[in-house]
């Protein structure tokens, strides 16, 4: 239910700044494929890539790498998307780069990632993005914006808006066992999204006053690649 809510939000998002509603999409770090499978029903030619894949076994219209995606689908994207993957990259200027190369000119970068700014101002309550494992990059709002600029990305939009992982962060800070991704039984699962939410909305003023003063735990920054890049 959580990721549901979580991707339905990056959705609206894209289509929101890209003013497409159908189109094709590039899922970066695209995991089991829950992304891909909700813009597909949602009408879009989505594909995603993962190197969590490089075993075989990928799932439905998912590869494990850009290579082997290029070679099934030469056709350039409208829409690449990163939901939290960028930060595991060693080199996120030349990670960008690559990803551009699969756009056509005019399409669109999607980026979500931790605030690291947000996350040492605010102490134990954002422990939970610190300590999640593999992070190879940080990222602050100068940092990215560079980063994205320096990749050939244009028009890029900046903030740190209200999202479903802002709003886990202080509650799974203070508590690390109600971290969703932990697998659980199905009565645990379902008790222990019960807790988070009641905890979430609790802490739902202090989360919102960051995300209004631009300082929120996400990082969301889109840009448009340039017909040079």
């Amino acid at each position: 239910m959580l990721q549901t809510l979580r991707y339905r939000s990056v959705v609206r998002w894209l289509t929101a700044v890209s003013c497409l509603r159908r189109g094709r999409v590039l899922d970066m770090g695209c995991g089991d494929g829950a992304f891909v499978r909700v813009l597909r029903r949602g009408g879009w030619e989505a594909f995603g890539a993962d190197p969590a894949w490089a075993g075989g076994g990928a799932p439905p219209h998912c590869y494990a790498d850009l290579d082997a995606l290029a070679r099934a689908q030469p056709d350039p994207f409208d829409i690449a998307v990163s939901n939290f993957s960028l930060e595991h990259c060693a080199d996120p200027t030349a990670t960008l780069r690559d990803w551009s190369r699969r756009l056509r000119p005019g399409g669109w970068i999607f980026v979500r990632v931790p605030n690291h700014a947000a996350v040492l101002r605010a102490g134990r309550l954002g422990r939970f993005q610190a300590s999640r494992p593999g992070h190879a990059a940080v990222f602050d709002p100068d940092s990215l914006r560079r980063l994205l600029a320096q990749a050939g990305f244009r028009e890029i939009r900046l903030g740190t808006p209200l999202c479903t992982t802002a709003a886990l962060t202080p509650p799974c800070s203070l508590f690390p066992g109600l971290d969703p991704v932990r697998p659980r039984s199905a009565p645990a699962a379902a008790a222990r999204v019960l807790l988070l939410g009641l905890l979430s909305f609790l802490f739902l003023p202090y989360t919102m006053a960051l995300c209004r003063g631009n300082r929120g735990f996400v990082l969301a920054a889109s840009g448009r690649k340039g017909s040079a890049a």
